[in-house]
């Protein structure tokens, strides 16, 4: 999915040149935690968000992106669960039917037994 934010189109020549990569490490880095954050790769985001500390408004962004991170460890979490829980009911039902093939391959040996003593 295209980040909107990349196309220098969508913005006039002016605000290009606010954004534009300085030679400034913590810019960079921040810039970076920004794009991670964009790609939900939300742990890494953090990661630099947290050792910049105050800069430009990294506070905010780091709040934000903890609470996208917790809603998103939330949801993932919650699937994780439903899917357990349908291979657990997998697994069942694939028992049970092991258990009804024993079943009728066990009357089957039976009911051929009786006959082989019933024809001698």
């Amino acid at each position: 999915m295209e980040n909107i934010a990349d196309r220098p189109a969508a913005f006039n020549r002016s605000t290009v040149d606010d954004i534009a990569p300085s030679n400034d490490p913590r810019e960079m880095r921040y810039q970076l935690a920004i794009r991670l954050a964009d790609n939900m790769r939300l742990g890494e985001a953090l990661r630099i968000l947290e050792v910049l500390g105050e800069y430009r408004d990294s506070p905010a962004l780091l709040e934000e992106v903890r609470t996208l991170k917790s809603h998103s460890d939330a949801a993932e979490a919650r699937l994780k669960e439903e899917r357990r829980h349908k291979e657990q009911e997998r697994a069942r039902k694939e028992a049970r039917e092991r258990t009804g093939r024993l079943v009728v391959w066990a009357v089957v040996a039976v009911v051929a037994v009786v006959f082989m003593l019933a024809s001698k």
